[in-house]
């Protein structure tokens, strides 16, 4: 699975990805603020502060895996 969040913003900080479960909060995957890949387990993400977006992938999906992915910016 993969999901691409793109920004517009030219005060960039840094870039969340959140999983959201239907009657959960929402649980942090990912903090970067900084360009390049990160890994974390099953989870890895690729920022791009030039071109302005962020890549999330969730390696080995299960079922346990359904929910809302989103990106947050700050």
């Amino acid at each position: 699975f993969h999901s691409t969040c793109a920004y517009h913003t030219n005060n960039f900080n840094a870039m969340f990805w959140y999983q959201l479960r239907k009657g959960q909060a929402p649980q942090l995957l990912s903090y970067q603020a900084g360009t390049g890949p990160k890994h974390s387990g099953r989870i890895s993400t690729h920022l791009n502060t030039t071109g302005k977006y962020s890549v999330l992938r969730l390696e080995e999906v299960e079922v346990s895996d359904s929910a809302l992915y989103i990106c947050a910016v700050q």
